[in-house]
């Protein structure tokens, strides 16, 4: 599988264990992959929603690294 391919694999992959984490708020987190390394991008409404998402990531034995961009906002109570 090449490099571009297996990084659209993972993609997919982190995109449907954050829609399955039963919070409704990492639905609207996006990501992008280089490698092992996951940058996670978007707005939560909480440090911990934050905190749960870049977990639940770090469970993937494909990812070694989360660059954990997500932004808190009160505006995007969602949870």
């Amino acid at each position: 599988m090449s490099t571009l391919k297996a990084a659209q694999s993972l993609r997919r992959r982190i995109l449907r264990v954050l829609d399955a984490s039963g919070c409704v708020a990492l639905r609207e987190v996006d990501c992008r992959v280089d490698g092992d390394t996951v940058r996670l991008t978007g707005c939560v409404p909480s440090f911990y929603v934050k905190q749960v998402a870049q977990t639940v990531i770090l469970k993937l034995k494909e990812v070694r690294a989360v660059e954990n961009d997500l932004h808190v906002s009160s505006a995007s109570r969602r949870q």
